[in-house]
């Protein structure tokens, strides 16, 4: 969002929103205790929706890195997000970070040529504020598919610089960043190093990106929205987030740190030491479920946890939990369902807003229609229903 939610005026609006803004703040302080394990041990009656939804019976089967999962048809992944994987290359401190992104949608060669240049010309454009010169240092064309462009980190500061490499891979938009700097023993001072090596990297990677039409028949490697990252990394890392349209208040995430990224503690005992420490919460929450289970065939750990009072919110964790070492091929990852949650429609274009029902309104930065957090459009039957379906669906490519 560019700005704040400013809903219609008035009185009663005003204090409708302030109401929301409680219950927004509540659930995020829910969340957080979820994941930090903060909530109690007991189970209240069965939510059901005043209207229920009805879950389509088509499937889809996703990448989600090495690993698969399949979903109702109407989920779709959302990416674009700058960042959405990152590259790891060495383990040490004194690793390397790739950051990698797959834009939305399909482009032809002529597509993706265009948003090159647009990019290429909005640097060149913007004026550094220190070097008082452009911010684009140096663009190139790789080949019929890709190019790169040097730039600096930032409109206000020279201390480093960044260089990207896009790429069409298949039908596939890719973007590549590695940022180059050097710094002191404290980590404090940054100056520009050579990008050379970086840039090295980055043309490597972008060579043997490999698209790839079907999920179950892609080749082995690290694989998202169309294409496949097998270049050498030492870890991985990414989010991989699932939203539909006509269950808006629905988001499944993936999270995904192959090598490093367990967590020192599993959800049971985070949720057992903070329970001691937050008792306060139990009014707050409820427990569906917790168990020691599996998933995607490694041992993991389960809490199902919902919100008893209105806006009512499921909240649904699982993470691979077992005490062997982590690889590539055997890496750490979580799966958590939100509901109830805020979403915004957005608007084409020159199109008038259409009227709003209920607490959802027109938010004129994005030209969207925004829908505040409400009680789950799933009862707690459909969701541990399509939650159970969903985690047994992980499995290893």
């Amino acid at each position: 969002m560019t700005g704040p939610f400013r809903p219609p005026t008035g009185a009663g609006r005003r204090l409708h929103r302030l109401a929301w803004v409680a219950l927004a703040t509540l659930f995020a302080v829910l969340a957080c205790a979820a994941l930090l394990g903060w909530l109690p041990f007991f189970f209240v009656p069965g939510y059901t929706p005043q209207t229920m939804t009805t879950i389509t019976s088509q499937r889809t089967t996703h990448c989600i890195g090495r690993y698969l999962i399949t979903l109702p048809s109407n989920f779709e992944l959302s990416t674009g997000g700058w960042g959405d994987i990152e590259l790891y290359y060495g383990l040490d401190k004194d690793f390397e970070r790739v950051y990698a992104t797959v834009k939305p949608g399909h482009y032809t060669n002529e597509q993706f040529w265009d948003e090159v240049n647009k990019r290429r010309f909005a640097l060149r454009d913007k004026t550094n504020d220190q070097t008082k010169g452009s911010m684009l240092l140096h663009g190139e064309q790789i080949d019929a598919t890709s190019a790169l462009l040097r730039r600096l980190s930032d409109e206000l500061h020279a201390l480093s610089i960044k260089s990207e490499v896009h790429v069409l891979v298949g039908s596939r938009y890719v973007t590549l960043e590695q940022e180059s700097y050097s710094k002191d023993e404290n980590n404090i001072s940054f100056r520009n190093a050579d990008p050379a090596p970086a840039e090295a990297r980055l043309k490597m990677i972008a060579s043997k990106l490999l698209p790839y039409q079907n999920a179950e028949r892609a080749k082995p490697g690290f694989c998202m929205q169309g294409v496949l990252f097998d270049v050498g990394q030492d870890d991985e890392s990414a989010s991989f987030r699932f939203r539909t349209k006509d269950m808006g208040d629905l988001v499944l995430n993936v999270s995904y740190h192959a090598v490093t990224g367990q967590p020192r503690l599993g959800p049971l005992e985070r949720k057992q030491q903070g329970f001691a420490r937050y008792a306060q919460i139990r009014s707050l929450a409820a427990t569906l479920r917790e168990r020691r289970t599996s998933l995607g065939g490694a041992s993991a750990e389960e809490v199902l946890l919902k919100t008893t009072r209105s806006p009512i919110h499921q909240f649904f964790y699982i993470e691979r939990r077992d005490d062997q070492p982590r690889t590539l091929d055997r890496p750490y990852f979580g799966i958590t369902l939100k509901t109830g949650m805020m979403y915004q429609v957005s608007i084409r274009p020159g199109q008038e807003p259409p009227p709003t029902e209920g607490n959802a309104y027109y938010h004129p930065q994005d030209h969207a229609i925004v829908h505040p957090e409400s009680d789950s459009s799933l009862s707690d039957e459909q969701a541990l229903k399509l939650w159970d379906e969903v985690v047994a669906s992980v499995r290893k490519r």
